[in-house]
């Protein structure tokens, strides 16, 4: 992972994961790197950089994932399918392949298994 800002790669990334959170609270993936934390919650990602400095890109936004799971909106989807469309029917490429899916569900993937299996699971890296 690489921010243009900082002009420097994380390495060392871990992974934690749960399915106990409290009701009522937001999702979130955080990643720690030796040199910085990196949080995504809802459609925000904020980037703790272990010097000192953070940085925040984008806007958290009801996802469905509180109290009430039906408090989300589908902007995000609407506007994947509308570039899908119109890219289709000018011959471009869109922004979301189907191929560019591929290392996220291989990390649902190893999550499930290592959950199911007890034990540490190796995500491929070449997908």
């Amino acid at each position: 992972m690489t921010f243009p800002r900082k002009n420097v790669e994380l390495f060392g990334c871990g992974i934690v994961t749960s399915t106990a959170t409290y009701p009522g609270r937001t999702e979130q993936i955080v990643l720690h790197y030796s040199k910085a934390s990196v949080t995504l919650r809802s459609a925000e990602i904020t980037v703790a950089w272990h010097e000192g400095d953070s940085e925040t890109i984008g806007t958290a936004v009801a996802s469905g994932a509180g109290a009430d799971p039906m408090a989300f909106n589908s902007v995000d989807h609407q506007t994947v399918i509308a570039d899908f469309i119109a890219c289709r029917d000018r011959g471009e490429t869109p922004v979301a392949r189907g191929q560019s899916a591929l290392p996220v569900h291989a990390l649902i993937e190893a999550i499930i298994t290592s959950g199911a299996q007890g034990r540490t699971v190796t995500v491929e890296r070449d997908h």
